[in-house]
């Protein structure tokens, strides 16, 4: 496999550290975390296909739920309305969000993580808002957060699975 899989890891591992400015500056990590675990997918699905090889990582179950996590984090923040419907997430046919903040004044709000809604975030250090309108173009009352370090969390589950996968292939030859 090589280390193209490092290579595209440190790309997106360089968006985390750095102090996060804007709202664009966390589109983009989330877009680069759905990213790399969309080339993970892809790459087992390879494996099985051409090469008849199955491979379970270790943490399956919380990388099936971070996966599930970030793809209908990821459709949601991208403004794809008809892609983003995930009523686990609470994300509806009609919602699109519009903005990403650091506070919320919305009356009503609810958490995201990997199990899906939850009533508040287990903790404030790094949540943020997304502030959201209906398809009809109406601000809603509504703000959804999430918190960051679970996006982060999804890349390292999804690198500890890469080299999980080197290591097993490494073995094979």
């Amino acid at each position: 496999m090589g280390c193209n899989y490092l290579d595209a890891a440190a790309c997106i591992a360089c968006t985390f550290p750095r102090p996060i400015n804007n709202c664009g500056d966390i589109i983009i990590s989330i877009s680069c975390v759905a990213n790399f675990v969309e080339v993970y997918n892809k790459y087992l699905k390879t494996l099985e296909s051409e090469k008849h090889i199955k491979f379970h990582p270790s943490n399956e179950k919380e990388f099936q739920a971070a996966k599930e996590y970030i793809e209908a984090l990821n459709a949601f923040v991208m403004a794809r309305p008809f892609n983003a419907k995930n009523i686990k997430y609470g994300f509806d046919d009609d919602l699109i969000c519009v903005d990403i903040r650091d506070s919320s004044d919305a009356r009503k709000k609810f958490h995201i993580n990997f199990n899906g809604k939850a009533d508040k975030p287990d903790s404030d250090d790094s949540i943020y808002y997304l502030i959201i309108t209906n398809i009809k173009g109406s601000v809603s009352d509504t703000s959804i957060s999430f918190d960051l370090k679970d996006v982060q969390r999804v890349f390292e589950l999804t690198f500890d699975n890469f080299k999980e996968l080197d290591i097993c292939l490494s073995k094979l030859k």
